[in-house]
C-alpha cells in the first residue's frame, strides 16, 4: 500500500479539512453548551411577583392578628411554606427546560454578593426609617417585607437581563 500524504486535496485519508471541521464542530458544541447553561440560570418571569406575594401577604396577616400569638406563628409558617413552594416551582421549571446546572455554593454566593448586600442595606434603611417615623411593629414588618420583595424582584430582573445580554453576545 502506498504511503498517504496529509493533504487537503480531498483524498480518502486527507486530514486537514476534517481537522478544521472537527474544530468548528467542537466550537459549536461548546457554544451550545454555554447557551444551555445560561438559559438554565434564567429565572422564570413569574418568580418576582410570586416571591413578592409570598413575602408580603403573611405580613398582612400579622396586621390582622396584631402581630401576636397564633397569627404571628401562622404568618411565619405561611412565609416559609410559600418560599419553599416558589423554590420547588423554579426547580421544576428548570428541570422542564431539560438542563440542570448545579453550581457550588461558593460560586452562587460570589455571583449574588452585590444584590444580597444591596438588599440588606435597603432592608436596614427601611427598618430605620420606620423606627424614626414611629411606625408600630406590624406596619414596620409590612414595609420591610415590601422592600425585601421589591429587592428580590429587582435582583432577579437584573440577573435575567445580564444573562440575556450574555446570550446575545454568544449569538
Amino acid at each position: 500500500m502506498p504511503a498517504q500524504e496529509n493533504t487537503p486535496d480531498g483524498g480518502p485519508y486527507a486530514t486537514a479539512p476534517s481537522a478544521d471541521s472537527a474544530a468548528s464542530t467542537l466550537q459549536d458544541v461548546n457554544t451550545a453548551r454555554a447557551r444551555a447553561a445560561l438559559r438554565a440560570r434564567l429565572t422564570p418571569a413569574w418568580f418576582g411577583p410570586t416571591a413578592a406575594a409570598v413575602l408580603i401577604l403573611p405580613r398582612a396577616g400579622d396586621i390582622w392578628g396584631d402581630g401576636k400569638g397564633a397569627a404571628a406563628l401562622f404568618s411565619l409558617m405561611l412565609s416559609l411554606a410559600g418560599l419553599v413552594a416558589v423554590c420547588v416551582l423554579v426547580r421544576a421549571g428548570r428541570r422542564g427546560s431539560g438542563v440542570m446546572v448545579t453550581e457550588p455554593w461558593a460560586t452562587r454566593i460570589a455571583r449574588n454578593r452585590v444584590p444580597v448586600i444591596a438588599l440588606i442595606v435597603a432592608f436596614g434603611l427601611a427598618l430605620l426609617l420606620c423606627r424614626q417615623l414611629g411606625a408600630d411593629e406590624p406596619t414596620t414588618r409590612v414595609v420591610v417585607s415590601v422592600v425585601a420583595a421589591i429587592g428580590v424582584w429587582a435582583a432577579r430582573l437584573w440577573r435575567n437581563a445580564a444573562i440575556k445580554q450574555q446570550l446575545r453576545d454568544l449569538a
